[in-house]
């Protein structure tokens, strides 16, 4: 008895308990046909998810840091002391400016298009593959909203791809 089946698509080795092959990315919704490669995502029903999800990676907080590091001096050795506050006010302006757009969107329309977003970034823009992931997360919850699908998706996600 094997834990693996053979894909009809690559003949790659498949994992018993993975909904698609982790070589061509074929699965048996599209008939086993070719389609971009889940990169080693593997789908688990019996799996709980993790509970926080994070858009933010620790290069972009590492480069917005830096680029304020920069400003300040510039600003400082330019203007001097006054060039220390004008930096100082423009980072704390941009930062109520990034947080209220970006970290808190007005609407659950703009927090789910902003979280769709950031599946389809991970999912290196395959559309095909985030819908799939989604509709994956729709048939193990059928009574979420699409905003907690595409959260439980990202954490899938960010768990299988680590």
């Amino acid at each position: 008895m094997h834990d693996y089946f053979i894909c009809p698509n690559c003949g790659a080795q498949v994992p018993d308990n993975a909904l698609a092959c982790p070589e061509c990315g074929s699965d048996e919704e599209t008939g086993w046909s070719e389609d971009t490669a889940y990169d080693g995502l593997y789908l688990y029903d019996d799996e709980p998810l993790s509970g926080s999800t994070s858009s933010h990676s620790w290069t972009k907080v590492a480069t917005a840091v830096l680029l304020i590091v920069i400003a300040f001096a510039v600003l400082s050795a330019v203007l001097g002391q006054w060039g220390f506050y004008l930096a100082l006010i423009l980072a704390g302006g941009a930062g109520i400016f990034y947080y209220i757009t970006q970290i808190h969107p007005s609407s659950p329309s703009q927090r789910e298009e902003a979280l769709y977003q950031d599946l389809r970034r991970k999912a290196r823009g395959d559309t095909s593959l985030v819908e799939r992931l989604i509709a994956y997360e729709q048939r193990r919850n059928p009574r979420a909203s699409r905003q907690q699908w595409l959260q439980d998706a990202i954490a899938r996600w960010e768990r299988d791809n680590r």
